[in-house]
């Protein structure tokens, strides 16, 4: 699976300040993933938390973050799963707490609980190396064959 940056990685929050408004990323990323990608309703939209949110407090705002967006994305035409592109900490967080069904591994193995939350075969893609394919740069990606239904879809041209 080869992919570059995606409508589904169109949110990354300063999560200590209120530039982040989980309301308007929601609602946004809804529009943009169905009117401009052209995304169906049962393919879900992942919001990334590109940072290695280790801490308590940190992992509280992403937590109040997703509840946020999950809450939004109720009132939303159909139904959005929700999905996550961040560390194995994270990942298992909002897995816990019920705010994301679809899990994106970051590459980044040094973070918090990586190994950890890849061991569960929780996650739907594993993110790696950057790579160039035909002149296009981008990460190779990983798909769990235990979870193959990931968000892939064509869009209708």
């Amino acid at each position: 699976f080869f992919k570059q940056k995606t409508a589904y990685e169109i949110y990354q929050c300063d999560w200590s300040s209120d530039v982040c408004s989980s309301d308007l990323a929601a609602a946004r990323a809804h529009a943009y993933a169905r009117d401009v990608v052209g995304r169906p309703d049962r393919i879900p939209i992942y919001f990334s938390v590109d940072y290695d949110h280790a801490t308590p407090t940190a992992l509280q705002a992403v937590t109040g973050f997703f509840e946020a967006v999950n809450e939004s994305l109720t009132g939303q035409s159909g139904t959005t799963p929700v999905g996550v592109y961040g560390s194995g900490r994270v990942c298992s967080r909002l897995k816990s707490k019920g705010l994301a069904s679809f899990f994106w591994l970051a590459q980044s193995t040094g973070w918090a609980d990586y190994d950890r939350f890849l061991d569960t075969g929780a996650w739907h893609l594993k993110q790696g190396a950057t790579i160039t394919l035909q002149g296009v740069v981008g990460d190779a990606n990983a798909a769990n064959g235990a979870h193959p239904e990931f968000g892939a879809f064509t869009p209708e041209l």
